[in-house]
């Protein structure tokens, strides 16, 4: 059983970690794309973007895509998120966006048949689409 914190301020430890609820910080310092594989188990997955005023989905005019397995097209200068497991995703994945006009199209989420998890994205402020 694993988390995964995605943030210019994660600074988790194994004993703080579980009890976070909110995730602060900016995701635009990552300049590649970046693959987790969770492998087995129940894992939670907090990714935030809550400080930028970068508006994200302005990758050449498309919006960013949520999936159950990725989160991609975030901004021209940034890396694509792609999240996998042979356990589950129980734990919940958790999305934070920042304060700038953000373009976000959620195609699926993540599931373990016959269960879903619980995904929650938070918009922030600003004209979110």
């Amino acid at each position: 059983d694993d988390e995964f914190f995605l943030s210019s301020d994660a600074n988790e430890v194994s004993d703080t970690a579980v009890s976070v609820d909110v995730l602060l910080g900016l995701l635009d310092y990552m300049g590649k794309a970046l693959h987790i594989d969770a492998g087995e188990g129940r894992h939670r997955l907090l990714m935030s973007d809550s400080f930028s005023s970068i508006a994200k989905g302005s990758r050449a005019g498309k919006s960013a895509k949520f999936s159950r397995s990725s989160l991609k097209n975030l901004a021209a200068h940034l890396g694509d998120i792609y999240f996998t497991t042979t356990g589950n995703w129980f734990g919940g994945v958790n999305l934070w966006l920042g304060i700038g006009d953000d373009t976000l199209t959620v195609t699926s989420i993540p599931t373990t048949a016959p269960n879903r998890t619980a995904t929650s994205i938070y918009a922030g402020p600003g004209s979110d689409v």
